[in-house]
């Protein structure tokens, strides 16, 4: 089976907020470490970014010097847009992705979300637990509007993940072209969000099985 991008999957970015800024903070899920992107992160971001696989509903996989060229200038912080998290599964050691926040020019229309995994780590529930967090951080931490997720429409994964997570779909404008792959729009206001919030809250206050959090199947 294709391996697919959960979540938004980013056109790869050309440049980044730097690691060290109090706005991108490490933060951590049930399972997941979610770290800035650093230095020694390279050969992480060229195994995803240079993958025709996993950019395939993306964009054109980077040659890999032109994957270098993009990661230097993420870890140097010219674009204070850009915030990219490691994916790191604690229990297992290991980093299995990327996140992201993409913050738009015009704040009232929130920043773009987006998560890469790599194929061994699918169909497992981080995408969804890593884009929560990164929801819980846009609305409660840095007070932004709303959220935006795009993706193909044959990406059967990201509507389940985006759906999970209580977006909702929005016609996309001819003008609003994130990338001409991406022929699928979401959105996710902080209203809702705190919606979504309370009722997993009463939900898992109600059901003593409930697990707060859980996954459909192949998120």
């Amino acid at each position: 089976m294709r391996a697919r991008p959960e979540g938004v999957a980013l056109s790869p970015p050309g440049a980044s907020r730097n690691a060290e800024d109090p706005a991108l903070p490490e933060m951590r899920t049930a399972r997941l470490r979610l770290r800035p992107l650093a230095a020694g992160d390279e050969a992480l971001y060229e195994r995803i970014y240079c993958d025709p696989v996993l950019m395939a509903q993306v964009a054109d996989p980077l040659p890999p010097a032109a994957a270098r060229d993009c990661f230097t200038r993420i870890v140097q912080g010219r674009a204070p847009r850009w915030r990219l998290w490691v994916m790191h599964e604690a229990a297992q050691d290991v980093d299995i992705g990327l996140a992201a926040l993409v913050t738009n020019a015009q704040p009232r229309k929130g920043a773009d979300v987006g998560s890469m995994v790599l194929p061994a780590w699918q169909r497992r529930g981080y995408t969804v637990e890593a884009l929560r967090q990164l929801a819980t951080h846009a609305f409660e931490v840095l007070g932004l509007p709303m959220l935006v997720g795009r993706h193909a429409a044959t990406n059967a994964g990201s509507i389940a993940v985006l759906r999970r997570l209580g977006f909702r779909p929005v016609p996309v404008e001819p003008t609003d072209r994130f990338d001409a792959r991406f022929d699928l729009r979401w959105e996710l206001t902080a209203a809702a969000w705190r919606g979504y919030m309370a009722e997993e809250l009463a939900a898992e206050k109600h059901s003593p099985g409930h697990h707060r959090g859980r996954n459909p199947p192949g998120a």
